[in-house]
């Protein structure tokens, strides 16, 4: 597996072209070797999964600690909605950049 390309977003095959092209726009395939990336309908259902999974592993301990602190509820509320903004987005990209780099070691068509 290209490590790489997984946190730069670039495509399983080539490691060159582009995931996206704007900031929620994902290509159909690469710019530089064609591959074809939404191999059929629904086929990033299991990057929600997988972008869940993240998400809980940067909330969980965040929450965990300011609890621990006896930080007021509101404190955390506040501090984890601001902080979704940024890593909701975040998530969502590389949710299915590992999809993509997952599915591929299995099926490299």
């Amino acid at each position: 597996m290209n490590f790489n390309g997984l946190i730069t977003l670039k495509c399983p095959k080539c490691g060159q072209g582009n995931l996206y092209s704007g900031f929620f726009k994902m290509h159909n395939s690469c710019t530089s070797c064609a591959f074809k990336f939404e191999r059929q309908e629904g086929y990033f259902t299991s990057a929600i999964f997988i972008g869940n999974f993240l998400y809980a592993l940067i909330v969980a301990p965040t929450l965990l600690i300011m609890s621990t602190l006896d930080i007021a509820v509101w404190k955390i509320a506040l501090t984890l909605g601001l902080f979704s903004t940024v890593a909701i987005p975040l998530v969502f990209h590389y949710a299915r950049s590992i999809w993509l780099y997952i599915d591929f070691m299995i099926h490299p068509e």
